[in-house]
């Protein structure tokens, strides 16, 4: 059984107990499982929370075991907290979306909503106007926030706060060389382990991504800016088929049946559309922001997926396949 399946099943059996005045016999506990798993599973999750410190306890009634959640543990914890920490916990509610559909996600909103009802009515403006975090938003997985320089990124988002702009030296990796630029800071950008400032660029006269990694020198400017209102950061990605922004450009690309159910079970990207072809295969249009990052996705694909359109990527695609071919023969000589 998979470890993630595992937790899924053991998250609900704490909810039928916490839940359960009278307590819960194993079986009852298989039943509400749906009879995903047998029996001795249902067992092993009980002993599993038992050594991890879940006051549970048992009661025998006519013969039967009963299981329940000790009355001290279901009394709400006596945790101070400041009123600026539940602010803080409830404005990071977006970052939970990925949860969406499982039952831990149905405990969090509730969670927040209790949040929310404890907060003097006056911040209840502020937190619906707040939207997502203002400072760092979250894009897949990824949260390796302490592998970066934390100077630099507290720096940032003191900038963002404030609307300051900042002088910054930016190394390019593709052309291998520093440039000097002033950035209006709108937001950071969380993805796939790496942080991007994301701002507006003087010098390029448009929005555009900074991977903060390659901010070799950074000054907080006094000059302040303002963030245009028809500015907002999930249209500004959308087009985009991971980070890096480019021309739009239609993508039609062939799937052989091999691979066809695993790139259906997905959403991609919010533009694709995928049609099914009589021998399993299938065709995936979308259109993205540059094609850079769809490149590389295509190439992992292997020889299950094909470039129709457009011809631009199907030649990018083929020198890459070329040169990996070149530098295997001159490894294998």
């Amino acid at each position: 059984m998979a470890r993630g399946n595992q937790m899924a099943r053991q998250w609900k059996i704490i909810q039928a107990l916490l839940t359960s005045k009278t307590g819960k016999t194993v079986g009852d506990l298989h039943k509400i499982l749906d009879l995903t798993c047998d029996k001795r599973s249902v067992y092993r999750d009980i002993q599993d929370l038992e050594a991890a410190g879940f006051p549970l306890m048992c009661e025998t009634v006519n013969g039967a075991q009963y299981w329940s959640v000790m009355e001290h543990a279901r009394n709400p914890l006596p945790i101070p907290h400041k009123v600026e920490e539940l602010i803080a916990l409830y404005l990071s509610k977006d970052m939970m979306v990925d949860l969406k559909g499982t039952s831990i996600y149905k405990d969090l909103d509730s969670l927040f909503t209790k949040i929310k009802a404890g907060i003097h009515e006056s911040f209840h403006d502020y937190l619906e106007q707040s939207g997502p975090l203002p400072v760092v938003s979250f894009q897949h997985s990824a949260g390796q926030l302490e592998k970066m320089t934390e100077e630099m990124v507290s720096r940032l988002e003191a900038a963002i706060q404030a609307k300051q702009y900042v002088d910054m030296t930016y190394f390019t990796q593709s052309r291998k060389t520093e440039t000097q630029r002033r950035v209006a800071p709108y937001t950071l950008l969380v993805s796939q382990g790496s942080i991007y400032l994301i701002g507006h660029c003087e010098l390029r006269q448009e929005v555009r991504f900074f991977a903060v990694n390659r901010i070799r020198k950074l000054v907080v400017s006094d000059a302040t800016y303002v963030i245009p209102e028809d500015f907002q950061l999930d249209q500004f990605m959308k087009p985009s088929f991971g980070i890096y922004q480019g021309p739009e450009t239609h993508v039609k690309i062939r799937f052989s049946s091999e691979v066809a159910d695993l790139i259906k079970e997905r959403v991609w990207h919010p533009s694709q559309i995928i049609t099914d072809h009589t021998d399993g295969s299938i065709l995936f249009v979308v259109t993205v922001a540059g094609t850079e990052e769809i490149q590389r996705w295509v190439m992992g694909w292997g020889e299950y997926a094909m470039v129709l359109e457009p011809e631009s990527l199907r030649q990018d695609i083929l020198t890459g396949i070329t040169q990996m071919v070149e530098t295997y023969q001159a490894v294998q000589g």
